[in-house]
């Protein structure tokens, strides 16, 4: 059985009366006029009390509600917020309320088109480049596959990053070919144990409109690491899901003593509409690693878009809690404890991770609500991802499909557990 849940009318109030039909859907309108029954029209009336949440059923005998006219007196002394909640049963596919008819005071109609269930636009896929998947998919299996040690992988070289460091960096565009992005660093910040690198393509800096700035890398470099505890992203994040990087026994990967650096590069990203990435090929050495590890950094790192830093910081903010978490599952899953990752639950972790350090970070976060504000904000808020869930919430949480409506389902869920079962407590 379906259950359609359709508002009426809104008029502002405390109070909430709610209608409730069954096997019906319900439509207002029809050929008789308001107050006029239709022929053998079931007539019924109800009248609010004026205080509390109520609730009249318009059919209390299971009876049939097409050529129904139902009239609720809201009478003279408040308002309410009136809802219609109706279950559509596989007998009347199509049955009618032919009116519905508010009257009093707050009196309201609403037209036909307000209560017909509109259409639901397909979920469209998640913006991201196109070898992504494959890449977190295949490189994990070559490296289960792998044997434990590799000898013929040369010493791992030292590397000393200053700011001002510059270095060609590699990316796949969206066809999978290596591509080369020449690129300074400019921000590198420390706790005292662990390195942030901040690299801006060189493309991006200095070029005019929508180019990154010193200031603008300076508050990145900032939100992600500063000196002190549980002051950034990386304390707030690691304290939850783990550490991003650490021991292990297979040479076909940067060694343990890497985890003392994480690099992040902004570049103008491949396509509209992604804000950044991560994926395990720069994890791997390019000497005796796989073919498809010649496109390695061989660094811990992830990616930002530097034209969305220019116009929405909050984005890329948010973005570097969501993506740091991908590298800590990858490490924590796949290399520590040698289980295959899900995507829709290291996803579920990535949208968790923002929800929780948001308010800390003085952003919206999925909530889509501003981090002061612990309501489920405006009465009309479409921001964030539980619009989205509202929509699409028919949609399997562990079938990952890669759209937009995965990360609102997925992250409905992560954030119901989290707030009831705790954050660390589930997560980590």
């Amino acid at each position: 059985m379906t259950l359609r849940r359709v508002m009426v009318a809104l008029v502002l109030a405390a109070a909430a009366v709610v209608l409730i039909g069954c096997d019906a859907a319900l439509q207002p309108g029809g050929g008789a006029g308001a107050g006029e029954p239709a022929g053998d029209a079931i007539v019924r009336s109800s009248t609010w009390r004026g205080s509390g949440d109520q609730v009249f059923f318009l059919n209390p005998g299971g009876e049939a509600l097409n050529r129904t006219l139902y009239t609720l007196r809201l009478g003279g002394g408040g308002s309410a917020e009136v809802y219609v909640i109706a279950t559509a049963g596989a007998e009347q596919a199509d049955p009618q309320v032919e009116i519905v008819d508010l009257t009093g005071a707050a009196a309201s109609r609403v037209g036909t088109a307000a209560l017909r269930p509109q259409p639901r636009p397909p979920s469209e896929p998640a913006p991201e480049p196109a070898w992504k998947k494959e890449l977190d998919d295949v490189l994990p299996r070559l490296l289960r596959r792998s044997a434990p040690r590799v000898p013929t992988a040369p010493p791992w070289p030292q590397r000393a990053v200053v700011r001002g460091s510059q270095e060609t960096l590699r990316t796949l565009d969206r066809a999978g070919n290596v591509d080369s992005i020449p690129a300074t660093a400019r921000a590198v910040v420390t706790d005292g144990t662990i390195t942030a690198v901040v690299w801006v393509a060189d493309r991006e800096w200095a070029c005019g409109e929508r180019c990154v700035t010193q200031p603008m890398v300076d508050a990145l470099a900032s939100s992600f690491l500063r000196p002190g505890l549980a002051n950034d992203i990386y304390d707030w994040t690691t304290a939850i899901f783990g550490d991003p990087w650490g021991p292990h026994r297979k040479e076909v990967l940067i060694p343990p003593a890497a985890a003392g650096e994480i690099h992040i590069l902004l570049f103008d990203i491949d396509g509209d509409g992604v804000v950044g990435f991560f994926n395990t090929l720069h994890t791997y050495r390019r000497a005796g690693g796989p073919p498809l590890a010649q496109g390695s950094n061989e660094r811990l790192m992830f990616f930002v878009d530097s034209p969305v830093l220019t116009q929405d910081p909050s984005a890329i903010i948010g973005t570097l809690v969501h993506e740091f978490q991908h590298l800590i599952h990858f490490y924590q899953k796949e290399i520590a404890r040698d289980i295959e990752r899900e995507a829709w639950l290291d996803e579920m972790a990535s949208e968790v991770a923002e929800d929780l350090v948001a308010d800390k970070l003085g952003i919206d976060g999925p909530r889509g609500v501003a981090p002061g504000d612990a309501t489920a904000g405006a009465p009309d808020n479409r921001n964030g991802r539980l619009p989205g869930y509202n929509r699409y919430n028919d949609i399997q949480v562990t079938a990952w499909d890669g759209t937009l409506a995965n990360y609102s389902i997925n992250y409905a869920l992560g954030a119901y557990l989290a707030r009831n079962y705790g954050g660390a407590e589930l997560f980590s």
